[in-house]
Order: structure tokens, then sequence, then C-alpha cells
């Protein structure tokens, strides 16, 4: 995975079709020309992924970002972060793709991760929610646009509302993520860019000026700085030639045969795949055993406390029944 990181002025002059993703990090608002190419970038197949900034406002942020945002930010309260009260992720789909990875006993537990502060969002009618707070707030959710995808992250993307980024699960989350954007419109597990199923979309090197179908029929591929290459008439199985900028390539499309695969599946396998149990990392357990014991030596100390305090009570009272009995005397 390549990364480039630019500045939000940028997005008005780059070639974003150069780009399978863009990930907006800390970023309050868009500028209204950075909004139309991104919204027509994601609408031809690009992806992304939209993080909170740090000092967002919320009318601010929802008017700059428009239809490329997947639910409304409401009124973001406290303003102050308490390193003290924090929420979890405690709600996640993990049939969807980003999340599958992580579905098995010890693959990732994303319950250890601290929210500090979130942003509260209404979610579109078109928009799926994909994991939840303990609370029952949104923490990440998604909604097509065109051939992309919007997806949006509730917390910030570093440390400042959040300690997830320093938890195990950050990066492969963001992998995955990028991978799932980047799909245009495809489900399934990775595979190698030289070979696609019938009906997938083919992203094509950037200079590709025109495909041969394996019937030997040219196609032209429209060229734009905002909109991904991406090849779409896939209908037939075989080889596929494409050329431009000088250079040749091939990739081949097949028939989809995994509903053939009669292989037979662990028992274990099956049962996580079907009714997917949510167990407990040795990280989550870790922690709660530390906190057991941190409340039991709370407990003890002031058991402790109680002890001496009962034990100065006894000497006042033994020294008070002595002195009255002196003095009867």
């Amino acid at each position: 995975m390549t990364v480039d990181v630019r500045p939000v002025s940028d997005l008005t002059s780059i070639a974003l079709g150069r780009y399978h993703t863009v990930i907006m990090a800390d970023v309050g608002s868009l500028p209204r020309a950075a909004k139309t190419r991104l919204v027509e970038y994601v609408k031809s197949g690009g992806g992304i992924m939209i993080g909170q900034s740090r000092s967002v406002s919320p009318n601010i942020f929802n008017t700059s970002f428009g239809e490329l945002l997947p639910g409304r930010l409401e009124s973001i309260r406290p303003k102050d972060i308490r390193r003290d009260q924090f929420e979890a992720l405690a709600d996640i789909n993990y049939q969807h793709p980003i999340f599958q990875p992580f579905a098995g006993p010890h693959h990732g537990d994303f319950g250890t991760a601290r929210f500090f502060k979130v942003a509260p969002i209404e979610a579109d009618s078109v928009s799926v929610v994909l994991g939840k707070y303990d609370n029952g707030k949104i923490a990440i959710l998604e909604k097509q646009l065109g051939r992309g995808r919007s997806l949006m992250f509730t917390s910030t993307l570093d440390l400042s509302w959040n300690d997830l980024p320093i938890r195990g699960v950050f990066v492969p989350f963001i992998y995955q993520s990028v991978d799932y954007l980047a799909a245009q419109g495809s489900l399934d597990d990775r595979r190698s860019t030289y070979y696609h199923l019938i009906g997938e979309t083919v992203r094509l090197p950037d200079d590709v000026t025109t495909v041969v179908s394996p019937s030997n029929v040219p196609i032209t591929i429209e060229r734009s700085d905002t909109k991904m290459p991406l090849f779409t008439e896939t209908t037939e199985p075989g080889l596929y030639a494409h050329s431009g900028g000088g250079d040749e390539g091939h990739f081949a499309i097949n028939l989809d045969t995994r509903e053939s695969d009669f292989t037979r599946m662990d028992i274990e396998e099956f049962v996580a795949a079907v009714i997917n149990p949510i167990t407990e990392s040795q990280e989550a357990q870790e922690m709660k055993s530390h906190a057991n014991q941190m409340q039991n030596a709370e407990i003890e100390r002031r058991q402790r406390l109680w002890w001496y305090l009962s034990l100065f009570l006894l000497v006042v009272v033994l020294g008070e029944t002595f002195l009255a009995s002196r003095t009867h005397r």
C-alpha cells in the first residue's frame, strides 16, 4: 500500500483518479471546489473514509461535506475530554467485509479500545450502520454513492479522542477499510490483479485507453482527472487485452466456481460463520482481571482503614473507662 499525504488545498488540482481511496483525517471542512471533485471521484467508483476533526463544528462539517456524508453530525458534548470516562465498541457487524477477519476467536478485539469523545450522528435512510458504542451511539457507517462508497468514523483517526490507534486491531482495520473502499463493488476476498469474476469491475492502469474483449471487440476507455479508470464490461469470460501509453497488458475474467466447491468445512468454522460468537480476547481478559485486582485492592484498603479506626475508638473507650475509674476513687 502506497500512501500519499496531501493538504486539503491540493484536492482541487491533483488527479484523484490515480488513487484507489481518499482518507480525510482531521479535516473539519472542505472548499466547495474540493467537494465537487470528491463527489465526482466517489460516484465514478472511488472510495472515501472520513474521520472526525478535533475542532469540528457540526454545522460547518455537514454543509461543506454535503452528500459525501452517510449522515449528519449533531451537537457534540461534552466539549472537554475526560480520560476516566469513555465508551467502547460493543455492537459490530462481523458479517461485513471490513470486520470479517476479526470475527473468529483470538482474531482481534475492538472492545478494548476506549473512546473518550465521539460525534453523535443521525444516519441517512440509505446508510448502513456497521458498528455502535456500548451506549447505542453510532460508531461507523457507510453509504453507496454512485459506483463508490463513503465510510465514516464518528471519532478521530488519531489519539485525540480515543486510544484505538495503539490497539492491535487498528492497522488491520485501516487496511481492511482501504481494501473494501477500493474494491468498486466487489465483496470478495483480495485476489490477484490479473484475474476477476464475471460482472466485477476491473481497476485499470492509469494510462490505458483501449481494452480488447475475448471476442476481439475493441472498447475505448474514457479518461478524466476526477474519475477512476474502471472497466465494467466484464460479462464475457476469457482473456482481455489493454493498451495505452506504449504499454500493453492482460487480465482474465473467470466464471465463479465457488458454488460448486464441496470441500468439507471444519465444524468450529461453520459455527463461527453462522452464529458469529463474540469472545473476549486475551487482552480484554487481562484488562478485566487488572480492573478486578484494582477494585479488590481498593476494598482491602478501605477495610484496613476501618480496622485502624475501630482500634483507635477501642483505645479511646478503654482510656475513658480507666480515667473514669481513677476519678471515682
